[in-house]
């Protein structure tokens, strides 16, 4: 028993020297990984997840980033280029490509315009670990944005599976519309207008689809993305009928300006009038709304018009209400005498009458005068308030006197005076 007794002790101990042996070894191990790892900080889950830019400048690096094992770096772009200056109708596509180590999730691509406002073009879910991105277009400048000149930014973005981001943003100058020049070829009328607006034959076809190839068919079939109406704007394209000219006529209006009687001045560029193909810019015509008619200048004749074809929002000069100039009215009045009016009534379009109103002792509102004016200013001497006259005053008392003016578009606007009429003593 004693021997065996001695045979277990024995083995406790080589169990025991065998554990702590083990241990030293472990714990050196863990002091030397320590040691070699000690300028290089464990990375942490949310490290991994944390959404980080990776935007390029202007001239993109050729250098790839250093690759960490088991680390997703984010994506990157290798020889990505897009044209610096296209037609406006011209299809524009990427060069290049863009890759990860582990896998890309989408592809963004916004327009932002020369007037500030930005708008998205693509947004496509991608994956793999690099994509050409030649198989990436936008449909000209002129489709995005109806052919207006100036500096376009096109921002290409790219996020990852891991959400980390790239960008990179390129500028495209659209150069300005065909320009009118006096006697130059311009071909036929409908020729000139679509190059004038860029020659997209998506929003202004052919017009040869109709036996005639009249131009008037243009009013049916061609639309800039703006509308059309029966009142003209400025780059706007105006559409002759054919009940007075056999294949109709179409022009570009550039500018144009509201008369007082209603009408309107155009000023238009326009090819081929005298059927010799040849442009004839500035030339000014006559549009009557009311008759949907024109007249140019030179002419007596008057041409029907179907309408006006608008190639941009409406900034043209909106008219606003008459305003009154310094205007104003004696408080006090000795009967029997009269009070004038002092200032001007003005409108920027034209004014189109003027009316006064009484109240006081004789009643509310009444009517004094009603009197038709024209032109864009009337002097106010010329309207008085009478305290001798019996229809709305003749008694002494306090007297509201309300002077309305109103201009061609029928927009108003008054103000009171307050009149105190007492006798001479």
């Amino acid at each position: 028993m004693i021997r065996n007794l001695n045979s277990i002790k024995n083995k406790h101990v080589i169990f025991a020297a065998a554990v702590v042996i083990l241990l030293i070894i472990y714990c050196f191990k863990d002091i030397s990984s320590a040691s070699s790892n000690k300028s290089a900080p464990l990375m942490s889950e949310s490290d991994l997840l944390k959404v980080k830019d990776f935007s390029e400048t202007a001239a993109e690096s050729s250098a790839l980033p250093v690759i960490i094992p088991e680390v997703d770096k984010g994506p990157w772009f290798r020889s990505v280029y897009l044209s610096d200056a296209v037609s406006l109708s011209e299809k524009i596509c990427f060069t290049g490509s863009v890759n990860d180590d582990f896998r890309l999730k989408n592809i963004k691509v916004v327009v932002r315009t020369p007037a500030g406002s930005g708008f998205e073009v693509i947004n496509e879910s991608i994956s793999g670990t690099s994509i050409d991105l030649s198989e990436f277009c936008i449909d000209g400048i002129d489709s995005l944005h109806k052919g207006r000149e100036g500096d376009y930014a096109i921002i290409l973005v790219v996020t990852d599976s891991a959400n980390q981001v790239i960008s990179k943003t390129f500028y495209i100058s659209v150069p300005s519309r065909h320009s009118c020049q006096q006697d130059m070829h311009g071909g036929q009328c409908v020729n000139y207008v679509r190059r004038f607006f860029g020659g997209g034959y998506d929003l202004m076809p052919g017009l040869c689809i109709y036996e005639d190839c009249g131009a008037y068919h243009a009013w049916d079939v061609w639309d800039l993305g703006y509308g059309k109406g029966r009142l003209p704007r400025e780059n706007s394209i105006l559409i002759m009928d054919k009940e007075t000219l056999q294949f109709g006529h179409v022009a570009v209006v550039l500018k144009l300006k509201r008369n007082a009687d209603k009408t309107y001045t155009l000023t238009v560029c326009e090819s081929n009038w005298d059927r010799d193909e040849l442009i004839d810019c500035n030339i000014r015509y006559t549009y009557f709304p009311e008759t949907s008619k024109v007249i140019r200048e030179g002419r007596s004749k008057s041409y029907d018009v179907a309408g006006f074809i608008y190639s941009d929002i409406d900034n043209s000069p909106k008219d606003v209400p008459p305003e009154y100039e310094n205007a104003a009215l004696p408080n006090l009045v000795i009967y029997p005498d009269k009070a004038y009016f002092r200032g001007y009534a003005r409108d920027d379009v034209g004014l189109k009458e003027i009316k006064i109103e009484v109240s006081g002792p004789r009643g509310n509102k009444l009517p004094v005068v009603k009197r038709k004016v024209n032109g864009l200013s009337k002097d106010l001497s010329d309207f008085w308030f009478d305290s001798s006259n019996l229809e709305y005053a003749g008694v002494e008392g306090h007297y509201i006197v309300k002077l309305i003016i109103i201009d061609t578009n029928d927009q108003a606007r008054s103000r009171i005076f307050p009149v105190l009429v007492n006798s001479e003593n």
